[in-house]
């Protein structure tokens, strides 16, 4: 941390709108799959994987598909998670910890951080 509270800030609101774009791209992909799943399952596919899916499907212009190497392990979805919570705890601080005349200055705090229900 700076010595400098309105940096310190502006650090930390850089660093948690990251995380949480992160986790958006991440329930993207979740959503993705459900809709493949869900509504063109005889043509959705995970690339990238050495399981067998017809060569109709796994070859078809039409095909479905989601990167199978960009889903993540739940371990590393639990990562990303606490990630976001110890970044929302951090700005949430500093944010209340800034003036009032300080916080005029700078962009508040994105959607999220005052609350756990706000999505």
């Amino acid at each position: 941390m700076n010595k400098d509270p309105v940096n310190d800030y502006v650090d930390a609101r850089t660093a948690f709108v990251k995380i949480d774009e992160e986790l958006d791209k991440l329930a993207g992909l979740f959503f993705d799959c459900h809709q493949n799943l869900h509504h063109s399952r005889r043509k959705f596919i995970f690339g990238n994987t050495k399981a067998g899916t017809p060569a109709g499907v796994a070859l078809g212009e039409n095909a479905k598909r989601i990167n199978a190497d960009a889903w993540k392990t739940p371990e590393e979805i639990n990562e990303i998670i606490g990630e976001w919570h110890r970044a929302r705890n951090t700005l949430k601080k500093l944010w209340e910890a800034l003036p009032k005349e300080k916080q005029e200055g700078v962009n508040s705090p994105p959607k999220g951080v005052d609350s756990f229900y706000d999505y």
